[in-house]
């Protein structure tokens, strides 16, 4: 059963079971999640689903959060207190007090602003859950897709504030799968490495405005961006300091990131009318009507 908002691009899994005919075993996967839902509604939403949960008999539950509980904190010490508890009532409904329990973490950047911020601690306390019970698992997913696929700071990925863009979220999937098999030292026979991601990612150098950036190449194809190539980096061999794959343009380029732009344009006005030898682009010994004239005639150089 899946349901979904096609506006935020993606769709909800509410349930799905898959079962091996020959092993009888398979993997269950039962949503509770509903649009905007939060933690400290589960238990009183769904309190009474102890016989559903029995006849589905997972030997794994998950629990995911990100920006609904995250936005309407005004507590972290409370929403420990909710964590701890619904392990708790997971573990007695399912009447197995050994539960494992996932707890994976979400969207550390596109979300901003008080209270938001408790996002950047929620991991700690989960980590702190885990530490404490042998049979829970903290991932850090917002740490796992910074340090693998790049994401942070720049947002590209996700569709807005608190949402994933269609393919980031096969991407995110990906993650959680990849680090979980690892973290369980589950083999994966289609992937040697012993880090998932050089097996579903290749990193190259991008020139780019600011200069130069590496970019996975799953990032390249979705966005159009500018790529020098597998396995290409953003190192200075000639020591000139500046990227090797991504060298600065001409006498325009005040920055000496490739491009002549805004941020070019900016500093020359900011120059205006002093001897700054870098806006100076004609050497005239003032900044000035010609060197404006240089810089756009030079623009997107």
């Amino acid at each position: 059963m899946l349901q979904g908002d096609s506006g935020k691009g993606g769709t909800d899994v509410v349930g799905v079971r898959f079962v091996s005919t020959a092993a009888r075993k398979g993997v269950v996967v039962q949503s509770f999640a509903k649009g905007g839902m939060r933690l400290v509604q589960l238990v009183p939403e769904h309190g009474e689903s102890g016989a559903m949960l029995r006849a589905l008999a997972p030997s794994v539950v998950v629990l995911h959060y990100g920006a609904n509980d995250s936005g309407n904190l005004a507590d972290l010490e409370a929403w420990r207190t909710q964590l701890v508890g619904t392990i708790a009532w997971l573990r007695a409904e399912l009447e197995n007090p050994e539960l494992r329990v996932i707890i994976a973490s979400d969207l550390r950047f596109g979300v901003g602003g008080s209270p938001l911020w408790f996002i950047h601690r929620m991991p700690v306390i989960a980590h702190e859950i885990a530490l404490a019970d042998p049979h829970v698992l903290a991932l850090n997913l917002p740490r796992i897709v910074q340090e693998e696929y790049g994401w942070g700071e720049h947002t590209r990925y996700l569709a807005d504030s608190a949402h994933y863009q269609p393919y980031a979220q096969r991407k995110l999937a990906e993650a959680f799968v990849g680090e979980l098999t690892r973290a369980l030292a589950i083999a994966d026979p289609a992937c040697a490495s012993a880090n998932w991601a050089d097996c579903v990612r290749i990193w190259g150098a991008s020139c780019q405005q600011g200069g130069c950036r590496l970019e996975p190449d799953f990032e390249v194809l979705q966005h159009g961006l500018p790529w020098q190539g597998a396995g290409t980096t953003c190192g200075d061999a000639d020591g000139d300091g500046y990227s090797d794959q991504c060298p600065p343009g001409g006498r325009e380029d005040l920055n000496r990131d490739g491009f002549v732009d805004a941020v070019d344009l900016t500093m020359l006005l900011a120059a205006w009318g002093t001897a700054d030898p870098v806006a100076d682009i004609n050497a005239d010994g003032s900044v000035g009507g010609s060197d404006i004239a240089a810089l756009l005639g030079a623009w997107g150089s």
